[in-house]
């Protein structure tokens, strides 16, 4: 029996679940990660109690899934940091899945277009939009930046001849849109092992797993020592 363990640590909550579509899922989110301790000391912690509570051993887990992002830049190094290293320990694959698609795979049975939006600050999203077609999905647009303020014309240039009720936003914001309603997924780490389990998605085995990396978009503003120095 295969199970998985699937974490996302791209947005304002830490997502984790254990297990497969067949035998169901144990599942946790920590929707106020510690300003104190951060990600560092709290993963490792809900993993180890997620483990407990599921009566699983590190020995059952055959792969892991990773939700890639785009999100937090911190979240997703110390996630992806802590993953590999399970990887490495165990000799097991990681899955590798854009956040906006797990937490769109939540609502796949309630629209035509789900529009999958998580934070990026500076008053922007992370937008993708996947148009559901016969229970699978296809991405209607790449990953953008898009401006809060423009979201509605940004989508409806994206998709033509749309009714509202074809469309669904889910995810994250830091703040309300007005005019719009957005979905919250709170299952975000059950959907992506269930995207793992279709295949066809991007593996990194142990001799690739080195050349895993999230998803950013955005340039990273740190500077080496070096680089402040000129």
């Amino acid at each position: 029996m295969s199970f998985y363990l699937a974490i996302d640590t791209s947005g304002p909550q830490t997502f984790v679940s254990i297990g497969s579509s067949k035998v169901g899922f144990v599942s946790v989110s920590n929707p106020s990660r510690s300003e104190e301790t951060g990600f560092t000391e709290d993963l490792p912690c809900i993993i180890q109690d997620i483990l407990s509570s599921s009566s699983k051993k590190w020995s059952d887990i055959s792969a892991l899934v990773i939700g890639s992002g785009p999100g937090s830049f911190t979240g997703l190094r110390v996630g992806l940091s802590y993953l590999k290293g399970i990887a490495y320990g165990l000799s097991i694959p990681i899955y590798q899945i854009p956040s906006l698609m797990g937490f769109a795979a939540e609502f796949k049975n309630e629209a035509k277009y789900i529009i999958s939006i998580s934070n990026a600050q500076r008053e922007e999203l992370f937008v993708s939009i996947f148009h559901i077609v016969e229970n699978r999905f296809v991405p209607k647009s790449v990953t953008e930046i898009v401006p809060i303020l423009r979201i509605e014309s940004w989508v409806q240039g994206q998709i033509k001849d749309c009714s509202l009720d074809q469309l669904k936003y889910v995810g994250f914001a830091e703040e309300e849109i007005t005019g719009i309603q957005i979905a919250l997924p709170s299952k975000v780490t059950e959907s992506l092992i269930c995207l793992a389990e279709q295949g066809s998605l991007e593996t990194f085995d142990f001799n690739k797993i080195a050349q895993l990396e999230p998803i950013y978009l955005r340039k990273v503003n740190a500077r080496t020592i070096a680089e402040r120095a000129s």
